[in-house]
């Protein structure tokens, strides 16, 4: 099964998504929160136009931070050169799943999309000899 999430930032402020939780898959919903939430960053990671550190609620509970860095290339143009960086973002958001033995492996995937400022994820993630394929095209 291949979920797939396409996004369309199009609204001058407001983003709009077409994301659907049908399959009741909660191996894919951790996925997709895991790299759809923004992580807190220090102060040093901050671009020079950014103030706010983000970051998800609940890491003020515990010591492991959640969420992706992905919301740092937000305003960039993705060049090909940042497409290792991305990559780096969603391998660490998803760390937490092998340490938690939530799943045996997985393997990611970042290629820039035809419109150049956005990028295509795509994710295997493997449990018990099953690969659950997720696709995020346009992030």
């Amino acid at each position: 099964m291949e979920f797939v999430f396409n996004s369309n930032f199009d609204l001058p402020q407001y983003g709009t998504c077409d994301l659907s939780f049908t399959e009741g898959d909660p191996l894919t919903s951790a996925v997709l929160a895991s790299v759809l939430c923004n992580r807190r960053v220090t102060k040093e990671e901050l671009p020079p136009d950014q103030t706010r550190q983000q970051g998800w609620w609940a890491d003020t509970l515990n010591k492991r931070k959640f969420g992706s860095k992905l919301w740092l290339t937000k305003r960039a143009n993705i060049t090909p050169a940042m497409v290792p960086q991305i990559k780096l973002y969603v391998l660490e958001s998803l760390q937490w799943m092998l340490d938690d033995k939530l799943c045996d492996s997985f393997e990611v995937r970042v290629e820039r999309d035809q419109n150049r400022d956005r990028v295509n994820i795509f994710i295997g993630i493997n449990k018990d000899n099953r690969v659950q394929n997720i696709v995020l095209r346009g992030i």
